[in-house]
């Protein structure tokens, strides 16, 4: 059988095919032009796949740094060096207030944030700020109207995730706030917070 379940496109042109043979007979026409040429020199080819092979070349001289575990590449040695942390698990950056370390510098500038209370990201739709981007990115949800978490059993969606996590312990039936006074528990602390009222009006009584 010579005819494939797709046409096949012409890597030169617009040109499409129902069969090898009438593929191979028009790529004859473009035998000898040079339709792919290399933006960062004059190399140039009649065929796509040689272009993005011979690209690679550039990429690989501007990026001589590569890691060994994965397709990582870097136009620095200490660059490749901090990427390297990331699969040896070593995290030399620590806090000095609490015991969180760190891989990257960066990060662990970004964890001092949560001890200094400095919030230099602002939404531009209310007067909220946060301290890291991640948050205000969560943050801005909220005026999107966008719920992008969904629970597992339910249509029950929200911009929040720990609010589909609090969600589902409808489901599961988990209740993990109990009360100090009597075998009363729930999911929500102002419904424990509002419980232990009782108590208090029992005991003035």
């Amino acid at each position: 059988m010579d005819s494939p379940t797709t046409p096949l496109k012409c890597e030169h042109c617009g040109f499409h095919a129902k069969s090898n043979g009438i593929m191979a007979a028009h790529v004859l026409v473009h035998i000898g032009e040079h339709h792919f040429r290399c933006k960062s020199c004059d190399f140039s080819t009649q065929w796509k796949s040689h272009l993005t092979a011979h690209a690679q070349k550039h990429v690989n001289e501007a990026k001589p740094f590569a890691c060994a575990e994965c397709d990582f590449r870097a136009s620095y040695n200490s660059d490749l060096a901090k990427h390297m942390l990331s699969h040896s698990g070593e995290k030399p950056f620590e806090c000095t207030m609490c015991d969180y370390r760190a891989a990257q510098k960066a990060h662990l500038a970004r964890h001092l944030l949560v001890h200094t209370g400095a919030k230099q990201f602002h939404c531009a739709h209310c007067d909220y700020r946060a301290s890291t981007k991640g948050n205000l990115t969560r943050h801005l949800l909220v005026h999107s109207g966008e719920k992008p978490f969904k629970c597992k059993h339910c249509d029950f969606r929200s911009s929040q995730k720990t609010r589909v996590v609090k969600h589902m312990r409808n489901h599961n039936e988990e209740k993990p706030l109990a009360c100090g006074s009597c075998s009363y528990r729930t999911h929500h602390k102002h419904h424990l917070a509002k419980h232990t009222l009782t108590h208090n009006t029992t005991a003035h009584n």
